[in-house]
């Protein structure tokens, strides 16, 4: 590859590297945030232990925890999904054009031969005679 190839291609591979980088952080992001918050829980838990509670019913009492704000968050996510629509789904256009009949009935429908176009163009162009008066 010549060196002006290289050259035009900075600016497709710096965006393809950014990306990469991207993905990366996002990715590192995530465990450490996870890591966290296993910190955090296990911080409670032993904050539970050291007024006297046993370690059983602390990490109990933290998992159910965890659970009812990741089912209060699933739920308010599901309820903030079902509101959102989409300009064609509020005039049902959409439903009407990507129900399964549609694609059923465009599917089967037998896909015209060229003869038979032919023959309808013949019969546009040309208007079937009048029969003559004698």
């Amino acid at each position: 590859m010549s060196p002006q190839g290289l050259v035009g291609d900075l600016p497709g591979a710096a965006a393809s590297l950014t990306r990469v980088l991207m993905l990366a952080c996002g990715a590192a992001g995530a465990i450490l945030f996870v890591v966290a918050w296993i910190g955090l829980t296990a911080a409670l838990a032993l904050g539970i232990v050291a007024l006297g509670v046993s370690l059983e019913a602390a990490l109990t009492a933290v998992a159910f925890a965890d659970l009812a704000a990741a089912l209060t968050l699933l739920g308010f996510s599901a309820h903030l999904g079902r509101s959102l629509t989409h300009p064609a789904a509020d005039s049902g256009a959409a439903a009407n054009i990507w129900s399964l009949e549609t694609r059923r009935s465009r599917r089967d429908r037998p896909t015209p031969r060229a003869a038979d176009l032919a023959d309808e163009r013949e019969l546009r162009e040309c208007p079937p005679r009048q029969p003559s008066v004698r």
